[in-house]
Formats: structure tokens, C-alpha cells, sequence
């Protein structure tokens, strides 16, 4: 079974390195952040079983309309 997960704010701090952490053990990580320069960086560093998405959580509507599409 594949790993998985969801790091909201993988941008920087605790939740890069985060999501940095679980890809080198393995895990296919969903990361997500305001920053999309700082999310492209990310998913050039780690290559494969990384994907990412702007998300704003300060806004919540709009982060919840992301979810259906």
C-alpha cells in the first residue's frame, strides 16, 4: 500500500520539513501553501511523489471551493 499525505503550509518551516521528511520515507505527499514559487521549489527538489496546489487557509470559502474542482 502506498503511503500518503497532506501537508497544509509546506511552504516553509516545520511544514517543509515535514513534507520533506515524509517523502524521503517513502510517502507520495499532497503539499500545499500560498507561496507558489516556494511550492514549485519543493516539487523540483523532491521530483517524483510530490504534488502541489495554492491554497490559502486564511480564506476559507475559497479553500473549501478548491476542494470540488
Amino acid at each position: 500500500m502506498t503511503k500518503k499525505a497532506i501537508i497544509i503550509g509546506a511552504t516553509s518551516g516545520i511544514g517543509r520539513a515535514l513534507a520533506v521528511e515524509l517523502h524521503q520515507r517513502g510517502y507520495t505527499v499532497g503539499a500545499t501553501g500560498r507561496r507558489t514559487e516556494r511550492l514549485d521549489e519543493l516539487a523540483e527538489m523532491l521530483g517524483d511523489r510530490i504534488h502541489t496546489i495554492f491554497m490559502d487557509v486564511a480564506e476559507p470559502q475559497k479553500a473549501l471551493k478548491q476542494l470540488d474542482t
